[in-house]
């Protein structure tokens, strides 16, 4: 309290042969951890994702998410080992899907090692399809992307700050209905990123003048979120802390683990 700056506190655990399934908080006020049966331990960095039909994220479907003009999401993931082409299977890192051709998805491509951002509109087809200039993704170090869409164009795709791609063909709006899934392409995929994501900010929109901003978009990159007008969903992920993953955005809409 005497200190000439403001002072925050990180949870900090390092039990030995433990037996409980729940541990104190280790500060005042601080949170405890709960643990599975299968993890006896927890990290900040994020939550890992094995790739398996268990291990995802789902964001309920929700008015704020449907029938949108304007979309963004930002992701800051890791993986486990290095993707390029000729990898064993797609990895997804989102998806809102309310049919098989009407979709919002990111996802890492076995076939060329690409990050793609894609919509899919019901019979009007694939309505764009952007894709990364990086084609090789190192296994342990950190990628900040933002895949975004307005109804005024462009579409853009950013990886680590720098622009990979752009569309000019006007988006239509998001999928009226769907779930989100984080770290996988659906609740029981087998297609899941197998990494560990750190966390996810997403914002959606009733009109283009509520997408971002170049400036927003450099600062996304650095880590830091626009303000709330702009981020209806913010995730800030670590392990365990339970089954949910806290909304800290404008939305209050709260993931499943």
């Amino acid at each position: 309290m005497k200190t000439p700056f403001p002072v925050t506190y990180k949870e900090l655990w390092l039990p030995q042969h433990l037996r409980s399934t729940q541990l104190p908080p280790s500060a005042p006020g601080g949170h405890p951890m709960v643990l599975f049966a299968y993890m006896k331990g927890t990290t900040a960095d994020g939550v890992h994702f094995t790739g398996g039909v268990t291990s995802n994220i789902v964001v309920a479907a929700a008015a704020a998410q449907n029938a949108k003009q304007a979309f963004y999401i930002t992701i800051r993931f890791k993986l486990d080992q290095t993707f390029a082409a000729g990898a064993a299977a797609d990895q997804y890192l989102f998806q809102k899907l309310l049919a098989a051709d009407n979709y919002l998805r990111v996802y890492l491509k076995a076939a060329d090692g690409k990050l793609y951002w894609e919509q899919g509109n019901l019979a009007g087809g694939i309505q764009f399809t952007l894709t990364s200039t990086t084609v090789s993704w190192t296994a342990g170090a950190w990628y900040i992307v933002t895949a975004s869409l307005t109804s005024t164009p462009t579409q853009r795709l950013i990886v680590n700050g720098t622009v990979q791609d752009t569309d000019a063909a006007v988006a239509v709006a998001t999928p009226n209905g769907g779930d989100m899934v984080i770290g996988s392409s659906s609740d029981g995929g087998a297609d899941g990123v197998v990494g560990t994501i750190s966390w996810v900010v997403i914002g959606v929109g009733t009109t283009a003048a509520t997408a971002l901003t170049p400036t927003e978009e450099t600062e996304l990159s650095k880590g830091f979120p626009p303000n709330l007008l702009k981020v209806q969903y913010l995730f800030l992920l670590d392990n365990g802390r339970g089954v949910t993953a806290t909304d800290r955005g404008s939305a209050g809409g709260n993931g499943t683990l």
